[in-house]
Order: C-alpha cells, then sequence, then structure tokens
C-alpha cells in the first residue's frame, strides 16, 4: 500500500538519470538538436529504469494498477504524467519540403484507462530497448491533440 502524504525520492537516482539521459542521448544531432518526444522518451526511460522513487504512491494515485510492483508502477506514472505536462506547449521544427516551428499548444489527453495501461506498459522499458519507440508512441499522442502539428498523412 502507499504511503499517505510522503514519498521517498533518491535525488542521487534522479541526479543520475538527468545526467544519463542528457550523456547516452541517442539521437546523432544529441539532445540540443533532437524533437521534444525523444527528449522526453529519453527522460522516462532512464527515469524508470532507476526508479527515483523509492516508496509506492497512494492507491489513489496508482489507479486501476494497484498494489502489485507499485514502485515500478510509481515511477512510470510520475515519468508519464511529468512527460504529458512537459510536452504542453513544447516546439518543434517541422521538416518535410519546408521548414517551419509548430507548437504543441493542446496538452495530450488520454482516457484515465488508456493512461493507466500506457503507465504499466512502461514498467518494462530500458533506455537501450525503448527509446525509439517510446518517442513515436509520444509523438502520436501529441498529434492525437494536435493533429495541425504532425506531418502529412500519406
Amino acid at each position: 500500500m502507499g504511503v499517505e502524504g510522503q514519498v521517498d525520492i533518491d535525488v542521487g537516482k534522479l541526479v543520475a538519470a538527468i545526467r544519463q539521459m542528457h550523456d547516452e542521448f541517442p539521437y546523432p544531432g544529441g539532445p540540443d538538436n533532437a524533437s521534444p518526444f525523444k527528449k522526453v522518451a529519453q527522460f522516462v526511460c532512464y527515469f524508470v529504469a532507476l526508479k527515483p522513487i523509492g516508496t509506492p504512491l497512494p492507491d489513489w494515485a496508482l489507479g486501476e494498477l494497484g498494489s502489485h510492483n507499485a514502485v515500478a508502477r510509481s515511477n512510470a506514472v510520475m515519468a508519464l504524467a511529468i512527460a504529458i505536462k512537459s510536452l504542453e506547449g513544447a516546439t518543434l521544427q517541422w521538416h518535410n519540403g519546408e521548414s517551419r516551428t509548430v507548437t504543441l499548444k493542446n496538452r495530450i489527453s488520454l482516457s484515465r484507462h488508456s493512461f493507466f495501461d500506457i503507465a504499466d506498459a512502461l514498467t518494462s522499458i530500458s533506455p537501450s530497448a525503448s527509446f525509439k519507440l517510446v518517442s513515436v508512441l509520444f509523438e502520436q499522442m501529441a498529434y492525437k491533440t494536435n493533429p495541425d502539428c504532425q506531418y502529412p498523412l500519406e
């Protein structure tokens, strides 16, 4: 069961996640030239892998996930929530024969059920194996609520 009102955060693991997500960024242009989707994907992968949250979140915050594997799920829930908030208002460079800057004006919107299903799926990701898939997941979720920002459908 979750600890009401108190969550143990290992600051060392949090700093390591931030440092590693930058130092080991798997995009040729590095983090400075990467899309916001790649940046949040890298953050989520390292946050989930290093698990800086050491105590389960309260049951209400884990929703349908329940208490099984609660620490891993707590880290996935927090990483997903942070990523969604981080993408709100983000800008990206659009290159497809023309170059323009687009802004993700609308926050990613998910049903409660989808949010917890995605968080549950994220519990088993790793930075080396999951970066691309997690990046595309965030990209497609953002385009769902910001259709004017995606590349033309072919």
